[in-house]
């Protein structure tokens, strides 16, 4: 528990409250605990305050909510929450917990599973023992929503987009994340939070995770989960179902590097068009460079139209949360 600095050096107490359950998934071995951190300053702001869910990277096969990228995220929930936000950080069924997703994300699952196959076979070698070398966006992982092949090997992403198990795995982090704003609405209320008022923010298969809670779930996920107030995509995309999107969707502020090596630009390209063609109020960070993560997008340093990233995602939070969740 703090106090810690504020990012930009204003000396706000930070406290962090660990493990808090939110729920449980189900994974093949039976129930898996499912957990977030919350971070907020008793020195900005009075309850309920608005809230960014944080959800983290990891392929959709690990990550966790404890800091990744080197402590990178930490220091952006603790630069928001001395900005007066409450940010929950957490955690969600991955490929590692067997997940089993839920009845409630069935048609989800299903639609993911026909977007990732599709994808797969137009970029890839689709065939299984196919001579056809797999062309270089298939290797750079140019369209990919999971983890791209130059991290896990062409043989094992093929069965994943193949097989359902990436769909299943995306499918049951939607699930998850849904129940943290299905907690926020149920209990937030004693925890000093705005359930009207909630932004996502994702990073690389949180994005994902983000985007298709906020742009699909509505059509795909029964009951459709609390609709967010706004999301942030960094290095994220919709997997394949732009055509969801809809005129009264929530806004958006896209980041991705052009020389993503993992999820391709032209996923958050996609999503921006779909965005755009619908009207959809949205910011698109198209950066320079080769970064993925927090990691290696800082966005304390990398800049973008005058002001860091750190900033803008703090001032895009800022104005979408005034408006709350109204369409």
């Amino acid at each position: 528990m703090g106090p810690w600095p504020h990012a930009r050096g204003a000396p706000f107490e930070v406290r962090l409250e660990r493990d808090i359950v939110y729920g449980q998934g189900m994974g093949e071995a039976g129930p898996v605990p499912l957990a977030l951190d919350l971070y907020w300053s008793p020195d900005i702001g009075r309850p309920p305050r608005p809230v960014i869910l944080y959800l983290h990277g990891g392929g959709f096969q690990g990550g966790d909510k404890y800091g990744d990228y080197g402590g990178a995220s930490e220091k952006l929930m603790i630069d928001l929450a001395s900005a007066g936000f409450a940010v929950l950080a957490a955690n969600y069924r991955t490929t590692r917990d067997a997940p089993v997703a839920g009845a409630a994300v069935a048609r989800l699952r299903s639609a993911l599973a026909d977007a990732l196959s599709a994808q797969f076979c137009s970029e890839c070698a689709c065939a299984e023992g196919s001579e056809r070398p797999p062309p270089r966006a298939c290797l750079d992982g140019a369209g990919a929503y999971s983890p791209g092949p130059t991290r896990i090997g062409l043989d094992e992403y093929r069965d994943g987009m193949l097989s359902g198990r990436f769909a299943a795995a995306m499918a049951s982090a939607v699930e998850d994340a849904a129940a943290v704003l299905n907690w926020v609405h149920a209990e937030g209320r004693a925890r000093g939070l705005d359930a009207e008022r909630v932004v996502l923010l994702g990073a690389s298969a949180g994005a994902v995770t983000a985007n298709l809670l906020a742009y699909a779930a509505d059509d795909l996920v029964e009951p459709p989960a609390p609709r967010p107030a706004g999301v942030v995509s960094i290095s994220g995309g919709l997997a394949g179902l732009e055509r969801l999107v809809d005129a009264d969707d929530p806004p958006a502020l896209l980041v991705h590097a052009i020389g993503d090596p993992y999820v391709g630009v032209a996923a958050s390209d996609r999503l921006a068009a779909a965005l755009a063609g619908r009207g959809v109020t949205h910011l698109y960070a198209r950066l320079d460079g080769a970064g993925h993560s927090l990691a290696t997008i800082p966005v304390f340093r990398t800049r973008w139209e005058s002001a860091t990233l750190a900033e803008r995602i703090r001032a895009f939070a800022e104005e979408v949360s005034q408006r709350g969740n109204a369409p």
